[in-house]
């Protein structure tokens, strides 16, 4: 209901807009125009009921932005990380590599990848995911602590005392990381 008198309220401006000091606008042009309006209201209505831990209302909401724009990325995502918050992980999944398939240097969809696989304990394909992320986003504390993680659960343990070094360096009171790399050191005798 308020979704119908906000889209109302954007229509009226418009057409407002269009008969104003003789300016003409086309129709596709305000459809073009309107629609874009309705993406970004749905957008940050959805973030904020995602906010609230109402991961339905906000999967629809972002539904309803794919029905307009079936190829916006950032609905998309934020579509994907709903349902992963809902504790849907395969439809995640899914969102996140057609994310992938339509733009592959998404270091957020490849990271976000990363941790379902690391939910599911896939640690093989999430380190792989947060190599690629990092080639795109090098400078993403959390990302070198997300391989470290799954570094550690391939007993790599080298390697993932190197990514908490590094995601320690970028982000100095990452205590998480303080606290890993400790006991990364602790399994190295170091």
């Amino acid at each position: 209901e308020a979704n119908q008198t906000e889209d109302a309220d954007i229509v009226s401006r418009f057409e407002q807009a269009s008969t104003m000091g003789g300016i003409s606008l086309s129709d596709s042009v305000a459809r073009d125009a309107l629609e874009r309006a309705e993406a970004t209201g749905r957008l940050d209505y959805g973030r904020k009921l995602e906010d609230a831990g109402l991961f339905d209302r906000a999967i629809h909401q972002y539904k309803r932005i794919l029905d307009i724009s079936p190829d916006s990325e950032e609905a998309l995502i934020h579509l994907a990380v709903a349902h992963s918050k809902a504790g849907d992980l395969a439809t995640a999944e899914k969102h996140f590599d057609k994310i992938l398939k339509l733009n592959p240097d998404s270091a957020i969809s490849r990271a976000n990848l990363g941790g379902i696989y690391l939910t599911r304990k896939q640690y093989a394909r999430a380190k792989n995911e947060f190599d690629k992320a990092i080639k795109l986003s090098a400078d993403d504390p959390q990302l070198y602590f997300q391989r470290a993680m799954a570094e550690i659960n391939l007993d790599q343990m080298e390697q993932s005392l190197e990514d908490l070094n590094r995601a320690i360096f970028l982000q100095p009171d990452f205590l998480n990381a303080h606290f890993q790399r400790g006991l990364c050191l602790l399994k190295l005798n170091k």
